[in-house]
């Protein structure tokens, strides 16, 4: 079944709103395949002169999504995207990451390994919302954060100012 809130083409919509690019990152392995959308949001503070920037999933429904995988083969291709999208993220000058999970689908529990999960609220069909939180930069995290004179503690990228919007 395909997911109407990962496809690239439905993001479009949303992305005027949310002040940000929509992008893929598609990881292909021998193991199975993994498609992670998101929104690309500037950091609004330079840091030494550079951009840095932050990601955030469309409509809360979002998260990487496993497929053409066995089971057995699941937590080796996992491990395998999270070490690509680490390089991916360094490359690109991304700081942080939050993903609002498809409930729908469960792929939070795909990713535990990978994200800090949290469940953040029960839809009206008892299904749960949730997060999943990743710092791929602590120093450049903890610089923004100072600049931004934002507690280090606080969801300040991107879930401050995507709570500010909604």
């Amino acid at each position: 079944m395909e997911n109407l809130f990962i496809d690239q083409d439905y993001s479009y919509i949303d992305e005027t709103r949310i002040d940000g690019n929509v992008k893929a990152f598609e990881f292909n392995h021998s193991k199975g395949r993994i498609k992670h959308q998101f929104f690309k949001k500037e950091i609004p503070v330079k840091i030494d002169g550079k951009t840095y920037y932050d990601l955030t999933t469309p409509f809360h429904y979002g998260g990487p999504k496993i497929s053409d995988c066995n089971e057995e083969d699941k937590w080796e291709l996992v491990d395998e995207f999270q070490r690509a999208f680490q390089v991916y993220c360094e490359e690109n000058n991304i700081i942080s990451e939050l993903v609002y999970f498809n409930s729908v689908f469960s792929n939070m529990v795909d990713f535990v390994c990978c994200y800090e999960v949290e469940c953040i609220e029960e839809t009206t069909d008892s299904t749960n919302i949730c997060t999943g939180k990743k710092i791929w930069n602590s120093q450049l995290y903890e610089n923004a954060c100072i600049a931004m004179k934002v507690g280090l503690d606080g969801d300040f990228f991107p879930a401050y100012r995507r709570k500010k919007f909604f």
